[in-house]
């Protein structure tokens, strides 16, 4: 029995492969025809050429055992993709076995998101009317009144309500997902 193993990063590579196995097996089924014929008769034929037709037929029977290779692994692939969305969606949630506390430095964090998003003359600006204190210092160590900051600043970063230009490209994702436990944790302290 002849077991014959393929493997591909994908399935033109799968596809090559197969036709040049395919393609391959008329020239050495010659040759092996002729090294037989060479062992017994003494005489060694020239190997034969493969026909334009024998050579669609070849490259067809590849190209329909790479598709059929393909759809095997389809299953794979789409429980593959599932388990990674399920582990991107899982990464994302927030701790929920110890809750964040919010302190001044929340607040900063915060304010550095509005930095990214409008720059630093606009934070300076803006930052006292969004939190409603002259500096962040003066907010009281409360978790309501951190909260209520954090969730105004997240709030102004969103909304613009101040009608600001994007500094540069703007907030970027890795700046949001950093600040998203702070905004889950405002949103907690002001239920």
């Amino acid at each position: 029995m002849i077991s014959i193993h393929i493997e591909g990063a994908n399935a033109s590579e799968v596809r090559e492969q197969m036709a040049a196995l395919l393609a391959g097996t008329a020239i050495v089924g010659a040759l092996g025809a002729a090294q037989t014929g060479a062992q017994i008769g003494g005489e060694t034929p020239a190997p034969k050429r493969m026909t334009a037709a024998e050579k669609r037929a070849a490259e067809q029977a590849a190209k329909e055992a790479a598709e059929a290779a393909e759809k095997a692994n389809q299953p794979e692939q789409q429980a593959a993709a599932a388990q990674d969305a399920k582990d991107e969606i899982a990464d994302e949630k927030p701790a929920e076995t110890e809750a964040l506390k919010l302190n001044h430095d929340s607040v900063r964090k915060m304010l550095g998101g509005y930095v990214m998003a409008y720059g630093m003359e606009a934070a300076q600006e803006d930052g006292t009317k969004i939190i409603g204190a002259p500096k962040i210092s003066d907010l009281a160590d409360d978790q309501k009144v951190l909260g209520a900051a954090v969730i105004a600043i997240a709030t102004a970063i969103e909304k613009n309500p101040h009608k600001r230009e994007l500094a540069g490209d703007g907030i970027t994702k890795e700046k949001t997902a950093e600040l998203k436990p702070f905004v889950v944790a405002a949103l907690a302290a002001t239920k």
